[in-house]
């Protein structure tokens, strides 16, 4: 398995956890429920931290090891991206890590719920479809099975 499959392997992971989270939110409100919510919602944040970090020293720390100036800029777009959700990203975990502040606004938790999943959903596609796909055109020629030793 190469790089690009773990970090596939991650968004998939990501997305089953965004549905399972998607799923039991609409059991609230439930004080049991909420409790999970805010469980599953640190967890799959901390997934979601892991995989950034990952894409950070592998993508965007060292973009410039890239000879096409197309891939580096692709890799500058894509930090940019996730570098403005992460703010309100936090926010929004720190905010419901606790079941009573899901129960308070189930509707307003429900609403930024799907509304950061939504963008991570749409952004993983593209990440996969343009990033990804770029940096294993990059690449093709490597022998190695690391692409981290480009």
């Amino acid at each position: 398995m190469n790089d690009l499959d773990r970090f596939r392997r991650q968004h998939e992971e990501l997305a089953q956890k965004m549905t399972e989270i998607e799923r039991t939110s609409l059991a609230l409100p439930n004080a049991l429920v909420a409790g999970k919510c805010a469980r599953l919602l640190a967890k799959m944040s901390g997934l979601l931290q892991v995989h950034l970090v990952m894409e950070e020293a592998f993508f965007y720390a060292r973009a410039d090891r890239f000879d096409n100036p197309a891939v580096r800029a692709i890799c500058k777009r894509f930090q940019g991206e996730i570098d403005m959700f992460r703010p309100s990203f936090k926010a929004f975990v720190e905010q419901y890590s606790v079941a009573s502040a899901i129960e308070k606004n189930v509707a307003q938790f429900q609403g930024d719920l799907l509304r950061h999943f939504d963008w991570l959903r749409r952004r993983d596609g593209r990440e996969e479809r343009e990033l990804y796909q770029s940096v294993e055109t990059a690449t093709k020629k490597r022998p190695t099975s690391s692409l981290l030793a480009v």
